[in-house]
């Protein structure tokens, strides 16, 4: 970056770590976020209004307001691609909180956090895990080691190793991580069963599926009675089962999940299920047996060989 552009970018992040936005909506995260359904990079956002403690009763750790504008424009150009202007703008906001706050203080960790995303987006895993590393030893300093941000940090950093394929050393950051929530915000919260689905990917990976099965288990049962039966989250989770049922090559609880996804689904857009209004799969099966009855079983040959 050139001497002007440094000189824009650090006018840019001044301006943007001094302004306060209350009730800042905080831009989509998908293309940052951990895939399965897991918690948000950097744990829920809330008013700015609430205490930290407030937010994390409602469900996980609050972005300071003073870098919600910044983080929600350098996930806008992550999610564009546009790194070389996202990288140096977490930088150069990065050095003005450490003059400003010194290295050990909360802000500074989130704004390593948010910059440690960026990089995990552009596969540069040793510098993420590096940032994040450094987040979490300083959460851990000021905010103690059940807060809800210490969560948000293991959890990212658990994600970061599964991509690599290290899932030996992310399952016991996730398990961490769940413990923190669990204390927090109770076993049945919602954020509760989002960690849950990521351990048990994790552990998938590894082929223990045992594990997977009671992880995801206790995941659905959270969504059904907490968010209801329609909630996209126990589908998704009912796939995720199913899918580890057919690993082990259980096909008869993987066909009854698969079957409850696509009659749910069907009463969804089409009303309750009849002799007349049947989902797909019914369909199928009736067509299937159907084919069985219009052909004889096996075919006689000649006394010469067929």
């Amino acid at each position: 970056v050139s001497r002007s552009g440094a000189d824009l970018f650090g006018m840019l992040s001044t301006c943007l770590l001094n302004s306060c936005l209350p009730r800042c909506t905080v831009v989509s995260r998908s293309a940052l976020s951990p895939q399965g359904g897991g918690p948000p990079p950097d744990g829920s956002t809330r008013s700015a209004g609430r205490r930290p403690v407030q937010a994390a009763q409602q469900g996980g750790y609050e972005i300071p307001a003073r870098l919600r504008t910044l983080h929600n424009l350098v996930i806008q150009y992550a999610s564009q691609g546009r790194y070389e202007v996202a990288v140096p703008l977490c930088k150069q906001a990065l050095e003005d909180l450490e003059k400003t706050s010194g290295h050990d203080h909360p802000d500074v960790a989130t704004m390593l956090n948010i910059l440690a995303l960026v990089y995990r987006d552009q596969n540069k895993y040793k510098e993420a895990a590096n940032l994040l590393n450094d987040a979490l030893a300083i959460r851990e300093k000021t905010l103690g080691r059940d807060h809800p941000a210490v969560a948000a940090t293991l959890n990212n950093l658990a994600v970061l190793y599964g991509k690599r394929g290290k899932y030996k050393e992310a399952e016991p950051l996730c398990k961490r991580a769940l413990e923190i929530r669990e204390k927090v915000l109770g076993k049945e919260h919602p954020d509760v069963a989002k960690q849950l689905n990521n351990l048990a990917l994790l552990c998938q990976n590894q082929g223990k599926y045992q594990e997977v099965e009671y992880y995801y288990m206790r995941a659905l049962e959270i969504y059904q009675s907490k968010l209801g039966p329609d909630d996209p989250n126990v589908a998704k989770t009912k796939n995720n089962l199913a899918s580890c049922y057919l690993k082990q090559g259980k096909f008869k609880q993987a066909e009854t999940l698969y079957k409850e996804i696509l009659t749910r689904a069907h009463e969804r857009e089409f009303g309750s299920v009849d002799d007349v209004n049947k989902p797909i799969w019914m369909h199928a099966e009736e067509r299937e047996e159907q084919s069985k009855g219009s052909h004889p079983i096996g075919v006689l040959c000649d006394a010469t060989p067929c």
